[in-house]
């Protein structure tokens, strides 16, 4: 069994996970994010470790952290939370591009 890198997303521990059909995926124990489903734990730690273009990847992360932060800090606007909502909706559309193998159906 391959050993999973960190989260690409967070940095979170990532461990396989398994269907009751005998799918295999990778899955972040923090935030959650997952490959598709695999026949085996290898292919499956394949596309997981499988990393795109950092600096792409950094900007999308540092974003996020960006607004997470600034949501913390504007829980009484909520107009201002819509858009921001907005925002960590388009960057998740984001994320899964430059993530191979991402689930369409993960973190929705």
């Amino acid at each position: 069994m391959d050993k999973l890198k960190p989260c690409p997303c967070c940095n979170g521990e990532a461990i396989y996970s398994e269907h009751p059909q005998k799918w295999h995926y990778a899955i972040c124990t923090n935030c959650g994010l997952r490959t598709m489903s695999f026949r085996s734990e290898e292919e499956a730690a394949k596309v997981w470790n499988t990393r795109t273009n950092d600096d792409e990847l950094d900007k999308v992360k540092n974003e996020i952290s960006r607004i997470s932060y600034e949501l913390g800090y504007n829980k009484a606007n909520q107009e201002w939370i819509n858009r921001i909502g907005n925002r960590i909706f388009e960057l998740k559309k984001e994320l899964q591009r430059l993530l191979p193998g991402k689930d369409d159906k993960t973190n929705e």
